[in-house]
């Protein structure tokens, strides 16, 4: 299996989102539509806070290696 696929407008590796629907939420009887759905919106949620604090590590790297260069 190659490739991505579509889930609620994120774009998933095609195994794993094989592994999750069969293997996790299958066995414990959870719908993958509602699982994708939830957590398409975890990540609408906290991808701009993530790329902030992304950027904001950059920054703090960038101190950290300009004071160790003077």
């Amino acid at each position: 299996m190659n490739g991505r696929i579509e889930r609620h407008g994120l774009q998933v590796d095609a195994g794993l989102a094989t592994f999750i629907d069969s293997q996790v939420l299958e066995p414990l009887g959870l719908v993958p539509d509602a699982f994708w759905q939830g957590f398409a919106a975890l990540v609408d949620r906290f991808a701009p806070v993530n790329r902030a604090l992304l950027a904001k590590r950059d920054a703090m790297q960038q101190a950290i290696d300009d004071w160790h260069r003077a």
